[in-house]
């Protein structure tokens, strides 16, 4: 078996499915935080593709 020497000899498959609960709670009288995204400027977007190209 590929990555034998990774996985112990006990854990053979995936684990059974199962249902987990989750839940957000919310605080009456909040509202959603609202962010502006990060906006780059063209002279720096240029600047970071000449950095990936060069790596």
């Amino acid at each position: 078996r590929e990555f034998a020497d990774v996985f112990p000899d006990d854990i053979l498959d995936l684990p059974p499915e199962r249902e987990v609960e989750f839940s957000i709670d919310i605080v009456p009288g909040t509202s959603p935080i609202s962010m502006a995204s990060y906006r780059m400027s063209a002279a720096e977007l240029e600047k970071l593709k000449e950095q990936w190209k060069s790596c």
